[in-house]
């Protein structure tokens, strides 16, 4: 036999000789570790994220090792095919191209359509070069890594040329295969080059990609405009821009600008101080849905029906806030981190519904990483990934002739309470460290503590601890949205609202959770708008208003005062504002979360207790609270804010006189009549999965 015999060719495995599987083992470990962490570094890079270095090396790390985990799998499954491929590849080869897929994975999950046709090549540039280092040595290693920068760096102006061509699919077609040509013969010639010829390429080729990427060719592939400066310099727009930021389940005593001195909220106490605190905004129900209803229409419950007394989506024929801003030219976005917001027609008139669910959220990955305390956007409720789809939204979809509505719901503060690392840390109680804390936080579920299953006082402290922490990473983490919108358009031209749907209750006089009660906790939420044109900076209302009162204010803002004759709101814009006698809530027993109160064991309390429907209706000092079972309630507010001590028995005179205002009240509401147009309360398998993962839904 000859030596051209004997040697086997390269890249094949004699079918004598099967892989190794130790080496297949620790192949596997190493691809799946190194594309781990590559992932994040793209990841970071791509949405420029602005964690800080310690924090981000931290996340590489629990990357690797995950990714570590998922790598060994994924690569014995290619071993195991290669078996029957004739003759058998070798480990180089599979290695090689699991490398190329793992990149080609990591892209698709990471970059945008745009950035995705901008780096068509590079995976299997990646994965080739991984190849040909199989029996490199020493300065050949180095040369290959210059080579690949260079066939990369190359991608940008080449880009821009195509931009240039015409939008036909065939130019498109030609312009994809030019690139992977040239691409190929500069990463075929920088291999032949000398080391310092590739390097002088390299820097030239890169300062061409920071004037690629400024160039008018690539501004308009990419359709971006620099919007602010056009519209600054330009004609001012008639209409201000919207933006409603609801933060689901944020108690309002967890705001420095309404007292909280742990600082917790320096962002939106920024934006206090820049604008107008409102002292007493009411929501009209304790739960999303309801509450958001009134939100967006301007009615009450009663009225719009999305509750459980009716049901628990929004019929389609009440007029939405969305859909009257989209006929008076507003482009309208939502940004929902709240899955049940879309499935009960909430959204309805959003022409942009953008998810901002995240990618693996509800997934045994994505738990693991939130039990963990993954220091970023792999541990959260989705506040990451919302400036990542807003800045998207602002390159693919904004028109800068329109003024646009943006609603952003952010959900950091909902249970399950696991804020990362960082922020877990800074909050930890005196009674527990982190694991134990991590722990008690899991073991945590609002309505069976409400229902009596056993808990320490270690364990209240860690789950207000994990709130607070949760609290201070989600308002941490909105500047860099609103960062994004100041980008693009000049906040003193956008009317900004900040409110809360609703509180939580963290063990008040015995109540956790937030959907069988109404009291201050749960309703009496904060309300900040900035707007320096009719919202003077540093201006704090007192006196009591509504969540009904927010429509009706933006209408007033643009001028629309006969779209408000219909409604029960009254506009607050500071020199109008007329503070309310008696505010108004109710909320009826949401029995998904009775199912599971049911199956606990030991409960101490019958779920007959929780299936009241209540109403109330507040003052400056009194609450009364009225049960369809009888049981009414009482509270003096300045003297018992927990309201845990009901004093109807000893004041029946103000009960007896409260009581009469909420029916005479109650009467004025109209009755909720169906609008012909309702939807349904169906929902698929993934989002039943995403409502359970919130909690709305029993197992």
């Amino acid at each position: 036999m000859n030596a051209s015999e004997s040697a086997p060719s390269q890249g094949i495995q004699s079918s004598t000789q099967p892989i190794c599987m130790v080496d297949a083992v620790l192949a596997g470990v190493g691809v799946g570790g190194v594309y781990g962490a590559f992932f994040l570094c793209v990841d970071l890079l791509v949405h420029q994220n602005a964690m800080p270095a310690s924090e981000a090396s931290q996340l590489v790390l629990w990357f690797a090792g995950f990714g570590a985990l998922l790598g060994l799998p994924a690569f014995a499954v290619m071993v195991f095919l290669a078996r029957f491929i004739n003759p058998k590849p070798s480990l180089a080869a599979l290695v090689a191209v699991a490398c190329g897929l793992a990149a080609q994975i990591v892209f698709f999950k990471i970059m945008t359509g745009r950035q995705l046709l901008a780096t068509v090549p590079v995976p299997w540039l990646l994965a080739w070069t991984m190849y040909r280092f199989n029996d490199s040595r020493g300065a050949a290693v180095l040369k290959r890594g210059v080579a690949i920068v260079a066939a990369g760096a190359w991608l940008v102006p080449l880009i821009v040329a195509y931009g240039l061509a015409s939008q036909g699919a065939l130019t498109r077609m030609g312009a994809i295969a030019v690139t992977l040509a040239v691409v190929y013969f500069a990463q075929r010639q920088s291999l032949k080059k000398c080391l310092a010829v590739a390097g002088v390429q390299v820097v030239v080729l890169i300062a061409v990609q920071f004037l690629g990427t400024a160039s008018p060719a690539w501004s308009s592939f990419a359709k971006v405009e620099d919007s602010k400066t056009s519209r600054i310099q330009g004609e001012e727009k008639q209409s201000p821009n919207i933006v409603m930021v609801v933060l689901d389940t944020t108690r309002r005593d967890h705001f420095g600008c309404y007292g909280d001195d742990r600082g917790l909220t320096p962002v939106v106490d920024k934006l206090a101080s820049e604008g107008v605190v409102y002292e007493d905004m009411i929501s009209t129900s304790p739960w999303t849905v309801p509450s958001h209803a009134s939100l967006f229409t301007g009615l009450y419950p009663k009225t719009h029906g999305c509750s459980f007394e009716h049901h628990r989506w929004l019929d389609g024929g009440f007029l939405t806030l969305a859909e009257m801003l989209g006929a008076s030219g507003y482009q309208t976005v939502s940004l929902a981190g709240n899955v049940y917001l879309k499935n009960s027609n909430q959204l309805q008139g959003f022409t942009d519904h953008l998810e901002t669910w995240d990618r693996v959220r509800g997934s045994a990955f994505h738990d693991v990483l939130m039990k963990l305390g993954a220091p970023s956007k792999w541990a959260d409720h989705g506040v990451i990934e919302t400036g990542q789809v807003l800045q998207e939204w602002f390159e693919d979809k904004y028109d800068d002739e329109k003024p646009f509505f943006l609603f952003i719901n952010l959900m950091e503060a909902h249970w399950p309470l696991y804020p990362p690392m960082k922020w877990r840390q800074k909050h930890l109680p005196s009674c527990a460290g982190y694991v134990s804390a991590t722990r008690a936080s899991g073991r945590f579920y609002g309505p069976h503590w409400l229902a009596g299953a056993s808990h320490s006082t270690c364990d209240a402290d860690c789950v207000r601890a994990m709130y607070a922490g949760s609290v201070a990473y989600q308002d941490h983490e909105l500047q860099h949205v609103l960062d994004l919108i100041a980008e693009r358009v000049d906040l003193d031209d956008t009317l900004l609202i900040v409110t809360a749907d609703h509180g939580e209750n963290l063990g008040e006089a015995g109540r956790w959770d937030h959907v069988f009660a109404v009291n201050d906790h749960l309703i009496h939420v904060p309300l900040i708008v900035r707007y320096p044109k009719q919202f003077p900076a540093g201006t704090r209302v007192k006196g009591m208003c509504q969540t009904v009162d927010i429509v009706p204010t933006i209408l007033n803002v643009l001028g629309h005062g006969t779209s408000m004759s219909d409604l029960p709101g009254r506009t607050l814009v500071p020199a109008q504002f007329e503070a309310r006698d008696q505010t108004f809530s109710q909320v009826h027993p949401y029995y998904g979360h009775l199912e599971r109160m049911a199956g606990v064991v030991g409960l101490k309390k019958d779920t007959a207790d929780f299936t009241s429907h209540l109403r109330c209706v507040r003052t400056d000092q009194y609450k009364f609270v009225w049960s369809s079972d009888g049981n009414h309630q009482l509270y003096d507010l300045p003297y018992d804010p927990d309201e845990a001590t009901n004093i109807l028995d000893k004041e029946p005179e103000i009960g007896k006189k409260l009581l009469e205002l909420l029916e005479q009240q109650w009467a004025l509401q109209p009755d909720y009549v169906s609008r012909g147009n309702d939807d349904d309360d169906s929902f698929s398998v993934d989002e039943l999965r995403k409502l359970r993962s919130l909690g709305y839904l029993g197992d």
